[in-house]
């Protein structure tokens, strides 16, 4: 006698594979989303899940807050926008980065700076980008259209745009 096949078993797991795959789908563009810039948010607010956390254990912040800061997993394919200045430093806890884009004049105190990364001066007319080590003296000025890729952040406790040139 023949034996009765059911349905319902490969009916189940083609529902939860579905759902998976819904699931994987939500979650991936939950973190495209998050990787995305914005505006003088908190880690939380522009990191994948894991970097949040990490941001608590100490990663790269400034105050006052930098236009945007976001997280990548990559130091290149940056652009830094006309009218800022832009800084790279490599994340602690991860494999990867964490971008600030600085538009408003001022000096920004950088908090958990250390390692290499790099730096644009995108701002126009004159404007300077100074690096200022722990007694605000300048360790470095950048003029506008210059970019420096291998920069030292352990020295720098502060980066100040100014308008005026170096």
């Amino acid at each position: 006698m023949p034996r009765e096949t059911s349905h319902s078993g490969a009916t189940r797991v083609g529902q939860r594979t579905f759902a998976a795959a819904i699931a994987l789908l939500v979650s991936l563009f939950t973190l495209a989303a998050t990787l995305g810039p914005a505006h003088a948010a908190p880690a939380s607010d522009t990191a994948p899940r894991g970097v949040a956390s990490a941001a608590a254990e100490g990663e790269p912040a400034t105050s006052p807050g930098a236009a945007a800061r976001y997280f990548s997993w990559s130091s290149s394919g940056h652009s830094c926008p006309r009218g800022y200045a832009c800084a790279i430093v490599r994340a602690k806890a991860l494999p990867g980065w964490w971008v600030f884009k600085f538009y408003d004049y001022g000096t920004y105190q950088l908090h958990r700076w250390s390692g290499t990364g790099s730096l644009t001066n995108n701002q126009t007319g004159s404007a300077a980008m100074r690096l200022l080590g722990s007694d605000k003296k300048q360790r470095q000025c950048v003029r506008p259209g210059r970019s420096d890729n291998s920069v030292n952040w352990g020295p720098v406790y502060y980066i100040r745009l100014s308008t005026s040139g170096c």
